[in-house]
């Protein structure tokens, strides 16, 4: 199955242009980082992109998005499931990385980083 993110528009290339186009504003910064660093900083904008809209990955939204009717309308929700595994990884990565953020920051580092890509491309 070809796997859609909007219609016409395949998924795993708008979660790729959505994470590099991330990192790419970050490379653009001159930013004073105390807590982490840039490249964490980038890693952390990265899995937040790629996991954005992994809950599409689901043949309810995939109906859905196609037009079809004979979809579930509460299983074709994916921001939910897409913002679950999103933390689980962030909280992952921090984890592993030593980085010393508590669980609301890293809510508010998704949302921070959402603002940011949502503004610059609309």
């Amino acid at each position: 199955m070809e796997y859609l993110s909007h219609p016409k528009k395949h998924l795993l290339e708008h979660l790729g242009n959505v994470a590099n186009g991330c990192v790419k504003i970050i490379n653009t910064q001159n930013l004073n980082l105390t807590l982490i660093t840039k490249q964490q900083l980038k890693d952390l904008s990265y899995i937040i992109s790629i996991f954005h809209d992994f809950g599409k990955y689901n043949k309810d939204f995939q109906k859905k998005i196609r037009g079809r009717k004979d979809y579930n309308l509460e299983k074709s929700y994916h921001s939910k499931i897409s913002s679950l595994i999103c933390y689980l990884v962030l909280k992952g990565y921090c984890e592993k990385n030593k980085i010393p953020i508590k669980t609301k920051n890293i809510i508010k580092t998704i949302i921070f980083f959402f603002s940011i890509f949502l503004y610059t491309i609309s």
